[in-house]
Formats: structure tokens, sequence, C-alpha cells
């Protein structure tokens, strides 16, 4: 074929491109068009369009897919090593046309990765196409693992840092003999070292995982670290070496009971590395085996969080939400092999935090009456059978014989079927998680939530189990600390003194005088989370208490009331504001009354100072629940009542 031909089919593809434009096989000539040309076009600039064309063509031609096939690949043997890349994409997406075909694609990618003559960044881009075409092929497999372990360490540098990459995640995921002695091979060259000796501690790592003696464990974890670290001399910037190598050292820590604060610092230290790896390595469109292996490395990430939560949960007697940290900090770690190596495997890490674990349970028999309770809640939980795994391995101890923990015990550490639970789960789950303040007030606390659910459960915030649980157990801390102010006496507790009827001429306290006692008491037991004074920018105002729990945030309004302290005042008065905080966060809400009006008949019971209500506002299809609870205020003391005690039955 003439220039003349050739160089019109060049200007006619030029013309398309340029003017941002898709030509078709018809606007080229034809089939028969390109195949006449086939010596000319490759060496052709724009030899790449031409094979990503026929490609295209042979996805929708029948016909002539084959022949369309056949050309494409005659064509790829002369493509310029940027565009191999665009090659290897072409023939993943063609893969499954023509089953016979599959073998053919495969042989040239494999073909290209090993012919030492070729450019080593097109070997590179081959390699990646062979070993992403071998996922699901058995024998294919077979072949590219025989060239793997035939790697030859005097080879070009560029192609042996990409070669002993997919040399690691190869053994990661099939173990196959003499992919280990390769990486070793290559370990000592300058360009490639680097990433060799970290897939060696990948490869170590993964024999760690898959260990199931403990001294394995730590003899191949330790292994695994030293490659890591020799990684990190080789070449400094490594996140991907950093953060595998803090993770194991906060697992290592851990499991000799390393503090929380120690672990959350590792913690801290593996974040800023994710941090690195998601602004710079982390690409959507990445091969699967790229993407795999940078979720792994975040799964390592989520693990060293949780170890440093879950050693700070451990030190508790019991968990404000026990279902919280069960669920998302201890089955992740009693799980960690399999959400590491995605599949139903134990041994490794399980073997190293189980000790820890256990230990930290036996000595808290709150922590494992929730284990228990959550079983008996859970059933069909996927996740039952790692708890069960774990009560197996921790000695339970026995009951105390003090009388105060026996007479409660009914209350808080009877195992209940199903049944039992689900008939008033709300009040015996926040019950239950509080165990660790316990005290013989708590028989009034049941009347007073009861009568706080039946109201509440016509909002539908109230109905969300996670939005119930949070309020529930901030609701149960309100509620004790109101028995806490009308027991404590001025003598055993100063700091409530603001309480009592003052000194004649003396003014009566403002509510801030509440706000930060309550502050104080609400702090101290919430588990998790934060609590801050006077948040502003919600609502487009400045919130009392502003809870943040989780990633859910709601308000406790606190207020003074001088002369009508009766709940349907205080809701007239104080409602609207306190609904109005739920605006951008949950619509369930604590509006705290100081009562300061005269009490010369004394206080009412704790029962009567708990009122809850679901308000309907206006242009609103949902309800929204507040709990308005009266703090007494203004207080006498018992025996100055005495006096006027007639009067009090009257």
């Amino acid at each position: 074929m003439n220039s003349g031909p050739v160089s019109t089919l060049k200007t006619t593809l030029s013309t398309f491109l340029e003017n941002g434009k898709t030509p078709t096989l018809a606007d080229l000539g034809g089939l028969a068009a390109l195949q006449q040309a086939e010596n000319e076009l490759s060496c052709s600039p724009l030899l790449s369009e031409i094979i990503h064309l026929l490609f295209d063509a042979a996805s929708s031609d029948e016909n002539n897919r084959e022949l369309l096939l056949e050309l494409a690949i005659r064509l790829a043997y002369h493509i310029q090593p940027l565009y191999m890349e665009d090659v290897v994409n072409d023939i993943h997406a063609c893969r499954f046309l023509v089953k016979k075909w599959e073998g053919r694609f495969f042989q040239f990618l494999l073909d290209q990765a090993v012919d030492q003559l070729r450019d080593p960044l097109s070997r590179s881009f081959a390699l990646d196409g062979a070993f992403r075409y071998v996922k699901d092929q058995i024998p294919e497999r077979h072949a590219l693992l025989a060239k793997l372990t035939a790697v030859d360490e005097g080879d070009d540098p560029y192609f042996l840092r990409h070669a002993a990459k997919i040399i690691g995640v190869a053994f990661s995921w099939w173990r196959s003999e003499g992919l280990v002695d390769r990486l070793k091979a290559i370990v000592n060259l300058e360009e490639a070292g680097d990433e060799a000796s970290f897939e060696l501690g990948m490869a170590a790592l993964v024999e760690g995982l898959n260990a199931f003696e403990c001294e394995a464990v730590r003899s191949k974890f330790l292994e695994a670290q030293q490659w890591f670290e020799l990684t990190l001399e080789k070449r400094e910037h490594r996140p991907d070496a950093t953060l595998l190598s803090a993770a194991l050292q906060a697992w290592s820590d851990f499991a000799v009971g390393a503090t929380s604060d120690a672990l959350e610092k590792i913690a801290q230290k593996i974040t800023q590395e994710v941090f690195v790896l998601l602004a710079w390595h982390d690409d959507e469109n990445a091969p699967f085996w790229r993407r795999a292996r940078f979720s792994e490395q975040a799964a390592w990430h989520l693990l060293a969080l949780r170890l440093a939560s879950l050693a700070s949960r451990l030190e508790r007697h019991s968990w404000l939400d026990a279902r919280s940290v069960i669920e998302q900090e201890l089955v992740f770690i009693i799980t960690a092999n399999r959400t590491i190596l995605g599949k139903k495997q134990a041994g490794g890490l399980e073997l190293l935090g189980l000790p820890r674990i256990s230990s930290g349970l036996q000595i808290k028999p709150g922590l494992i009456q929730h284990l228990q309770e959550w079983l008996v809640e859970n059933p069909k939980h996927p996740d039952t059978d790692a708890i069960e795994f774990l009560l197996k391995h921790t000695l339970i101890p026995q009951p105390s014989n003090d009388d105060h923990q026996q007479e409660y015990a009914p209350l808080y550490c009877s195992i209940k079927t199903p049944e039992q639970v689900a008939k008033n789960d709300f009040i015996e789950n926040l019950l239950s998680s509080l165990i660790n303040l316990s005290s013989p007030s708590l028989v009034n606390e049941e009347p007073i939530l009861e009568q706080c659910r039946e109201i509440l459960q016509d909002v539908d915030d109230f109905n969300n189990q996670k939005y119930q649980k949070i309020f529930g157990a901030v609701l149960l801390i309100t509620i004790r600390y109101l028995i806490s102010t009308m027991s404590l006496t001025k003598q055993h507790a100063p700091f409530r003194s603001f309480l009592f009827k003052p000194i004649q001429g003396t003014p009566l306290p403002t509510e801030d005088k509440l706000q930060q006692d309550y502050y104080n008491f609400l702090a101290s037991f919430l588990s998790s989370g934060s609590v801050q004074i006077e948040q502003s920018n919600i609502a487009s105002g400045r919130a009392d208490i502003f809870l943040t729990v989780e990633e859910y945030c709601f308000v406790v309004e606190v207020k003074r009331e001088l002369l009508n302290a009766s709940f349907e005042h205080l809701k007239d008065s104080y409602a609207s504001q306190t609904t109005e905080y739920q605006n951008t966060g949950i619509r369930l809400g604590i509006l705290l009354v100081l009562d300061l009006t005269e009490k010369k008949y004394g206080v009412a019971h704790v029962t009567e100072q708990v009122q809850a209500y679901a308000i309907q506002r206006v242009n609103e299809k949902s309800k929204r629940g507040i709990v308005i609870i009266r703090i007494p205020g203004n207080k006498l003391r018992p025996s100055e009542l005495s006096s006027s005690s007639r009067s009090i039955y009257d």
C-alpha cells in the first residue's frame, strides 16, 4: 500500500481526535484498509488509538471479531512503552469476548513481561496485566508463578522493583514456594531493595497471621517488623512500612499490657501515615490487587485505633454503651485475622490479644455480664461465635458474698431469656450498662424510665435503636444526678450548698451553679464522647450543655425557676427553646431546671421530679421529645421541717 492512503488514514484519525470526536472503523476505511496498512501503522505515533479502535470494534462486530482482535494483538507488539498500560486495559475489557482468546491474551502479556529485550516500563505494565488476569484462572496462575520464581536478580532494576511488588502480593495470596527466595535475592539491589524488603515484611506478616502457635506468631511478627525497619533504612519515606511497623508494635504492646495513652500515641502516628497514603497513593482506578493491599493497610489502622480504645475500656468495671463496645471494638479485635485477610480464618492476632483481653475481663464481672447478655440478645448475630470463643477462654469469677451486691444481682447480673429481654430492653439495657454506679437508690429509676419510655415512644428518633441507646444512657446518668442531689447533705457535699435555702439576705443561686455541677457529674461518668458548656453555633444559639457521643449530638438546656415549677409551666416557658436546639441533631433533649420555689412542706419524691413530653411542632411531621427534670433547690433540712410537719399532711 503506497503512502498516499496511509497518510490519508492518519490525517483522518488526527482530525477526529483534534476535534474531540471518536472515529469508527468505517471512518478509517474499514478493517481491510487497516490490514493493508499494518506495517506502516505499526510505526505510527497514533498506534495506541488505532489499537483501541480495533478492540472497541471487536466488542460490537461479532462477524469480524477474531480478525479485529488478531490485528490488534499483532500491532500491540509494536506499542510504545508509555501506551502499554492502555493496551493492557483494552485487553482486560475484551478478555471474555471469545473463549479461546483468553489464553492468547494472557500469553501475549506474559511474553511481554519476561522479554528482557523490551523496555522495562512496558514490561512492568504487561506483568501487572498478567497478574490481574490470573485471579480466577488456575492454569494461567501456575504459568505466572513459574515465571515469578525464575525472575533473574540481574534483570533491569526498574522492572525488578515492580516485580518485587507482584511477587509479594502473589505470596500473600497463594503462599507459593520459591517466591520469598526471589525477594531475598533482590533485597540487596539498591534500586529495588526497599520494595523487596517491604514485601518480605508482608510475607512474614502473612505467615504470622496464619500461625496457630503463639510463639510462631510473635516470631513472625518480629521478623516482619525487622523487614519494615530495613525498608525505612533503604528508603526513608515509606508510609506503608511506617504504618505496618507501628501497627505491629501496637499489638505487641497491647499484649503485654500497655496503657491506653501509650497505644493512643502509636495510633496517632499510624493515622498520620494513613493520611499520606490516602493523599498520595490511593487510586480508585488502580488494579484490584493494589486496592486490596491498601485495604489491608487501612484495616491495620483501624485495628490500632480499636486497640487504644479497648485498652481504656478494659480498665473500667462496666461499659456505658456495652453494645457499641462489643460490636465495634471487641469483636473487631478478636476477629482481627478475618478483618485483614478478608476471610473466615482465626489465629495469629487473636493469639496475641486474647490473654490481655481475658485477664482484663476476669477481674471485672460487670464486663463478663455484658458479654453474656449480649449473647442472649443476639443469638443470630454473625459474630456470636467470636464472643463465645472469648468467654470460653475467660475464667468467670465467682460471685461476691457482699450483701449489697447479692441484693442487686437479680437486677443487674441475671441471664434472661430473649423474651424477657425483649419485654423491656430499654430499661434493662440501661440499668445493666451502669453496674459500676449501682446504689440503693436504683429501685426508683425503673418507674421513672418506664414513664419516660411510654411517652417518648411516640417520637420517631426515640424508636431509632442507636439514638435510644445514646439518649437513654445520658438520661439515666441525669436521673442519677437528680438522685445524688436529693441524697447528699451539706456536710458530705459542700459543693452542693447552692441547693439549700440560703442565709437570709443572701441571693438565690443562678443557673450556672447547676450547670457547672451537672457538667462535672456528667463528664465523670460519660465513658465516650465529649461534653461542652456554652457551645456556640447550635441552631443559631448557645447551648448550655452540648454532648457529642459517637457522631451524634444533642443538648441539655439548663434553667432556673423562682415562682412556678409545675411541669406544665416549665413546658410552656422553656420547651420551645429546648426543642429548637434539636434542629440539626437528634430530636431528643433534656431540660434541667433548678427549682428555687418555696418548699415549706418539703421536697416531692424523686419519681415526681421527672416528666417526659412528645411535642408536635407546627409544620413538622415528626414529634420531638424532651424530658424535664427538676433539681430541687432552696431546700430546708429535714430538722427544719419538724415544726410544721402537721401541715405537710393536711
